[in-house]
């Protein structure tokens, strides 16, 4: 039931309330009302008092909601206790002063010569040698015709995004769910195929990292924006690191790489309750999870239906291919956990600890190496900002003719130093290895 104007009147003044809305969002405040332009604000239990105050509108403290996005509310006690997140404190924090970060340039780059092998950039993710009229994911295939007309895909899903929370339109959440089922499926696939290449600049940089913490005994952190699994088979190949748990990835008591993946990765999911199978017609079986992807499209099923449905945090799939028929719906039955392209909307999908981890560790570094990535990403730039802005950093970037990342480096590490690089992956590792140099500068 999506709350109506009737109802947003009828709610307590005195009271604060739990709101869902159906794009997956819940929270907890009270809802506010401008005059003379009648929009309504929501505004957090930390903001009211300001609210109160002479001369304060709900536009100075709240934010803007369209309240038939709003499908359920219940009053919420003003003493409700907050659940504190988990702290994960680290047991003799390892010394960790150097960081790597990939974007999709790196993964693109990686060595493979062939250009319909390599992994995608973000404006070829919908090219037809991916996607077609027969794909599972027809969600994600009916928002072909729109990106057919646009090169800058990110600024696409923005704008459905914005949308979405600006109206009531489950036809266009339906689809970006789809598309987050086709990313999953897509670079599970493309990491499967590009498993163990005799040439590869992932093993090749792995090897440089193994170099200086072997020289140095310090730890590496690798912040990798990438939903692909090449660097985990480099790191698999290189040095035997098996990756069978979440935890693997930061295990920095017997490992010396510490691997961060942001924006989720093709092999991070999260089970679903039994329950989901609901979804399906009478005789039906999950025999997939594109089964699952196809019902929850068909069905217009909203973001807030699907995490209700989430029966645990993330976890590693566990396997490298997509099941595309099996007896056991268990399985088949979850969400897979990986951002899709947005503009300006960004989030981080990574088990708790990570990101609690990978705050901490920032701290210590004083030298970064940049491969493929634009840079961005605001919430990381945020992060990199309350750790390194008044830190003296070096930095080099293998990112081509673009600029972007040191431009969004001036507002986070304004005291950045910039080391000369090559433009390109591939020669930055020519240039190392052919020189015997350190991927490091101390």
């Amino acid at each position: 039931m999506n709350m109506t104007y009737n109802d947003f009147n009828q709610l307590s003044n005195s009271d604060l309330y739990e709101f869902r809305f159906y794009y997956g969002d819940i929270k907890v405040g009270i809802l506010a009302e401008e005059h003379p332009s009648g929009k309504i604000y929501f505004v957090s239990p930390y903001k009211i008092n300001e609210l109160n105050q002479p001369g304060k509108e709900p536009s100075d403290v709240g934010e803007p909601v369209s309240i038939d996005c709003i499908i359920q509310w219940k009053i919420a006690a003003r003493n409700q206790p907050y659940k504190q997140p988990s702290s994960f404190p680290l047991t003799n924090p390892p010394v960790t002063r150097k960081l790597i970060i990939l974007g999709a340039g790196a993964s693109y780059d990686c060595g493979i010569t062939a250009k319909e092998q390599r992994p995608p950039l973000a404006n070829e993710l919908f090219h037809d040698r991916y996607i077609g009229p027969g794909s599972f994911y027809q969600g994600a295939y009916q928002s072909c015709a729109d990106l057919a007309h646009t090169s800058d895909i990110e600024a696409y899903f923005q704008h459905k995004w914005d949308r979405i929370t600006a109206h009531y339109d489950l036809n266009a959440l339906s689809k970006v769910i789809n598309v987050q089922f086709y990313l999953h499926d897509l670079f599970i696939d493309i990491s499967k195929k590009c498993l163990n290449p005799k040439v590869s600049n992932y093993k090749s940089l792995v090897n440089l990292v193994d170099d200086y913490v072997v020289r140095t005994g310090e730890h590496v952190a690798i912040v990798n924006f990438n939903y692909d699994l090449l660097l985990e088979d480099a790191l698999n190949k290189c040095i035997k690191y098996n990756f069978d748990t979440t935890d693997d990835y930061v295990d920095y008591q017997n490992r010396k790489v510490l691997l961060f993946k942001p924006h989720g990765s093709c092999n991070f999911i999260r089970k679903l309750h039994p329950s989901i199978m609901e979804i399906l017609p009478p005789h039906f079986e999950m025999r997939s999870v594109s089964t699952l992807a196809e019902f929850l499209y068909k069905q217009n099923r909203d973001l807030d239906y699907l995490l209700s449905k989430i029966n645990g945090e993330i976890e590693l799939l566990g396997r490298d291919e997509i099941i595309r028929n099996t007896d056991t719906p268990d399985l088949v039955t979850y969400f897979p956990q990986l951002l899709i392209p947005y503009k300006a909307k960004d989030s981080f999908v990574m088990p708790q600890k990570h990101e609690v981890w990978m705050d901490h560790l920032l701290s210590g570094i004083d030298e970064i190496v940049v491969i493929g990535w634009k840079g961005t990403e605001a919430k990381f730039q945020d992060l990199l900002r309350r750790r390194l802005q008044h830190k003296r950093i070096s930095i080099t970037t293998v990112t081509g003719t673009d600029d972007t990342v040191r431009k969004e480096f001036g507002q986070s590490i304004p005291n950045a130093v910039y080391q000369e690089s090559a433009t390109t992956f591939s020669a930055y590792i020519q240039q190392l290895i052919g020189k015997s140099k350190s991927i490091f500068s101390s």
